[in-house]
């Protein structure tokens, strides 16, 4: 590809809905990727209606590299082959993309209009054929490096002219009739590049907003506008998303939300900003109300649904707060807050197996879903399995490369503890210092001792304050153990009395 770029490579995933379980485990691989700048799309789980169409054509049209997973059930999608197919190969011909078949089954392929392509995995085999499909997926990765790395090397070196040879306009003499022809030639695919730059970051800077990544949005709108310095919805757009910082200003808020409501009154962004406002002054009727209003405006922004789940769940409406969080996963199945959320719900429902499902389907790097998953897997008496996340959850809390990559990251833990109270857990430290105690009090239900309080004087040394909250929410999760697993009881009121010894700073 010869056009050059500025960002980060987009990346479209086209897959049909059957080989899901394929494309996140895909999509883990290229986690690295990921942080390395690379950024990809794919929504694929919605499978009917026009409602979703244009955002699908918005992403395959900006895309750099377009990945076809290809199955049989691809072959036999009327949406993946006839249409993000063919299109796919308009803009691989326009040298607009660059089309990437990744074999995932074995299927009659190679007669397609694609069989023309390199595939990966290598030499065409299927994921599915090799040792491990964690072999055949990192074949593609390593195969996708080596698409990236020429894409960056081709966009970052433009192509000298020959020497000797001027540019085109200039080959004809000033009076030439034709050289206005072709200095129009030149300057309409430069302007359509223009437009295009600034466009995309538009809407990626939308799509950010619509998921409630404010401080990301705020950097795609400030490219556009350095692309183009009037772009309105650039500008009001960098506005709506510099709003979110000034939510513990209570006058310039007001002010500013005021201003751009006036602008735009249907905006559904503002008005989640509006509800997220509404909640922190204790005001929850006026936040449902503008969640709702938001949601019923553009269906499509996701914090808006995220937001009603969470606000449903306060008011224990667990009903309309497991749609709410369906609907938010469904918009955006990578962000981990609102599947962690979703998983959570069917929790409280006492459905554990989807519970763990979901809570297996989020990406790598946000340490809480793990902490929450041992949660019930403790209360199934899978220690195991609770043990090997737990220990899973601190390496990452440890890592800062890992708590990076995610900013969620960032946002406190939120527990529920009995008498309708909830203990916020916000510093990284803190995070560990749960994170410590909980695999300290899983080891001691598995009969090692000596680990288990280990892992509670780490769980001291990380705490240094605050630790009364967070024993707090341990002591109701050992105290749900010990009513729905009898075998575990007894070593349950011995963990309480042994750490209540060791930790006395706990009981303050």
């Amino acid at each position: 590809m010869s056009t050059p770029r500025a960002g980060p490579l987009n990346v479209f995933v086209s897959y049909a809905h059957e080989d899901n379980e394929l494309c996140r485990l895909l999509l883990k691989h290229l986690s690295q990727l990921q942080r390395e700048g690379v950024q990809g799309w794919y929504d694929r789980r919605i499978t009917g209606g026009t409602e979703w169409a244009g955002e699908i054509d918005q992403h395959l049209n900006t895309a750099d590299i377009i990945l076809l997973l290809i199955s049989p059930d691809f072959l036999a999608s009327r949406y993946c082959y006839d249409v993000e197919m063919e299109r796919a190969m308009e803009r691989h011909d326009q040298d607009q993309a660059r089309v990437v078949p990744v074999i995932l089954r074995p299927c009659d392929w190679k007669t397609s209009p694609f069989g023309k392509f390199n595939a990966l995995p290598r030499d065409g085999r299927p994921v599915v054929d090799w040792k491990t499909r964690d072999h055949g997926f990192l074949n593609v990765v390593e195969g996708l490096r080596r698409v990236v790395a020429e894409l960056g090397t081709r966009a970052a070196v433009p192509r000298a002219a020959p020497e000797g040879v001027r540019p085109a306009f200039r080959a004809f003499p000033e009076s030439h009739p034709l050289r206005w022809v072709a200095l129009a030639v030149l300057l309409v695919p430069a302007a359509w590049f223009w437009w295009g730059k600034q466009q995309q970051c538009v809407v990626q800077g939308d799509a950010l907003l619509d998921i409630g990544r404010y401080a990301e949005a705020r950097q795609q709108f400030q490219r556009a506008l350095q692309w183009n310095p009037l772009r309105a919805r650039a500008s009001r757009g960098l506005d709506t998303a510099k709003l979110y910082d000034l939510m513990s200003k209570p006058v310039e808020f007001e002010q500013q939300l005021n201003r751009l409501s006036k602008q735009a009154p249907n905006d559904a962004h503002l008005k989640v900003l509006e509800g997220d406002y509404e909640l922190a002054q204790g005001r929850a009727n006026e936040a449902l109300r503008d969640y709702q209003a938001a949601a019923d405006v553009n269906p499509r922004v996701a914090e808006a649904h995220f937001r009603l789940c969470v606000l449903y769940d306060m008011r224990r409406n667990s009903g309309r707060a497991l749609q709410a969080c369906q609907k938010a996963v469904d918009l955006s199945p990578l962000s981990p807050h609102y599947r962690a959320n979703l998983a959570g719900q069917y929790f409280k429902h006492g459905e554990y197996r989807q519970a763990i499902h979901e809570y297996m389907q989020v990406v790598d790097g946000y340490p809480l879903a793990k902490l929450e998953m041992a949660i019930i897997q403790r209360l199934q008496g899978d220690l195991d399995d609770a043990r090997e996340a737990e220990q899973m959850a601190i390496e990452e809390l440890e890592s800062d490369t890992a708590m990076a990559s995610l900013p969620e990251n960032s946002l406190p833990w939120i527990f529920e503890v009995p008498a309708n109270q909830a203990v916020s857990i916000p510093s990284k430290d803190q995070k560990l210092c749960y994170a410590h105690l909980e695999l300290s009090a899983t080891l001691y239900l598995a009969g090692n001792e000596s680990q288990a309080i280990e892992h509670a004087d780490r769980a001291a040394r990380a705490c240094r304050f605050q630790t009364r909250d967070i024993k707090a929410v341990l002591d109701w999760e050992l105290a749900r153990v010990a009513d729905e697993r009898n075998e575990l009881a007894p070593k349950v009121y011995a963990y309480r009395r042994r750490v209540q010894a060791t930790w006395g700073t706990l009981s303050r």
